[in-house]
């Protein structure tokens, strides 16, 4: 899955802020362990935020994969897309 968010701009000096994915592939009832990736430093505009090894879900079941994205860090978010590779 990338998530293609703004990154570098109005994080705090000296901090490496992060942001968690988890998911829940019954409808948000239970939830998968989170994961973690690096958002990136001020500057690092064209960091891409990625995570590997999702594993799979059941298409058309009723109750497809649903993600959820958080970070406890304080800098600015613009999401602006995502895009999940179904190799």
């Amino acid at each position: 899955l990338r998530i293609d968010m703004q990154t570098g701009i109005n994080v705090p000096a000296g901090t490496a802020p992060q942001c968690m994915l988890r998911f829940s592939d019954d409808g948000g009832h239970r939830w998968s362990n989170q994961r973690i990736a690096a958002v990136g430093p001020t500057g690092a505009t064209a960091q891409r935020v990625k995570f590997n090894r999702l594993g799979s879900t059941r298409l058309n079941s009723g109750l497809d994969r649903i993600f959820e994205l958080s970070s406890a860090d304080a800098f600015g978010v613009a999401l602006i897309g995502a895009e999940l590779d179904a190799a």
